[in-house]
């Protein structure tokens, strides 16, 4: 997905089991990578909306590409992966 510059962008992510049940993992992080490489931790700004499910809002301030991870831990070892892109606003 695109987005412009100064754009509030919500990240989501849910976690379940392998038979498809929703589970919280006992921990997670949650990072973005920047278009200038640099690794913002938003782990601290997550959500969590209900069992399994979370989202973090973030507001790019800079073009380019931006991929976030999701690193569930404990009794909920998985990652995903995601990304988005962000054009300059114009006006």
């Amino acid at each position: 997905m695109t987005y412009t510059t100064n754009t509030l962008v919500r990240i989501v992510a849910t976690f379940n089991t392998i038979g498809g049940v929703l589970i919280d993992p006992s921990s997670f992080t949650m990072k973005i990578r920047l278009p200038d490489n640099t690794i913002a931790d938003l782990s601290a700004s997550v959500v969590h909306d209900s069992i399994g499910s979370y989202h973090v809002d973030y507001v790019p301030m800079t073009k380019g590409d931006f991929t976030y991870e999701w690193i569930g831990t404990g009794n909920m070892q998985i990652s995903k992966l995601g990304q988005f892109a962000v054009t300059q606003q114009t006006f």
